[in-house]
């Protein structure tokens, strides 16, 4: 669905992406993982088309990313930052209503606000709809962003860290909630993660960065073992493998 060839991105003499080239499947769930600075931001918003590649392609079911026009696209992947501000007072409702814009032009009829109030529903945050947004919790929050543009109603959702303000609880509720968007729903989700049990037990397939460059990509199973994740992280690490799911420990 989405192919990256030798994307690289500059700012003067600094790489902060090297000639990446991979594959993002369809239909799964791909993380982005690495240190800080590694480059996992800059990928996902040069294939969300909100920073500029210095060079190399990204396609979409094969065609440029840059010969969209902006509607198109914006009906084809929805990008979900990881810092969102908005100073206005806004209802729950009227923010989540912003996803259906590449589709009206801001003009909502019925079935847009159906899709919006479903969105919400599938977050769970329907009772949150006449709240206004400086009400919510940092998680609630998180929540909302989430069902705008899953109201957009993409194929393809590229987010950035969801996790963040998310205590343990509802970090697994939110990955379970994208697991059946992939499931049962056939979204392509690409995600920025840093812990790497949630990974193990959500994610299909891995992209791992360090310095801007590629370590490796792959499914998760496969390719996140020990000596990568050293690779990775400078760090060593042991992995179990529990009777449902995979654990990694620092040593």
């Amino acid at each position: 669905m989405i192919e990256v060839t030798n994307i690289t991105k500059k700012y003067g003499s600094f790489f902060a992406l090297d000639d990446i080239t991979l594959d993002i499947a369809s239909n799964k769930v791909t993380a982005i993982v690495g240190e800080n600075g590694s480059g996992k931001s800059t990928l996902l918003n040069i294939m969300g088309r909100l920073n500029n590649a210095t060079s190399g392609s990204v396609l979409l079911d094969s065609k440029d990313i840059n010969t969209y026009a902006s509607l198109e696209y914006a009906c084809k992947i929805a990008t979900l930052k990881q810092a969102n501000t908005i100073n206005l007072r806004l209802r729950v409702i009227d923010l989540v209503g912003f996803g259906r814009y590449p589709h009206n032009q801001g003009r909502l009829n019925a079935d847009d606000i159906l899709i919006v109030e479903e969105s919400l529903a599938f977050m769970q945050c329907l009772d949150l709809r006449d709240k206004f947004i400086d009400q919510l919790s940092g998680g609630q929050l998180q929540r909302v962003y989430i069902a705008m543009i899953l109201a957009q109603d993409t194929d393809v959702m590229l987010l950035d860290e969801p996790l963040n303000n998310l205590d343990l609880k509802h970090a697994h509720e939110l990955m379970e909630l994208i697991r059946q968007l992939v499931d049962e729903h056939g979204k392509t989700v690409v995600i920025i993660m840093h812990d790497l049990n949630m990974v193990y037990r959500y994610v299909d397939n891995i992209i791992a960065l360090k310095h801007g460059r590629l370590i490796c990509d792959g499914a998760v199973d496969d390719v996140l073992n020990e000596h990568m994740l050293h690779e990775i992280y400078d760090m060593h690490f042991e992995i179990q493998k529990c009777e449902t799911h995979t654990v990694a420990f620092i040593k």
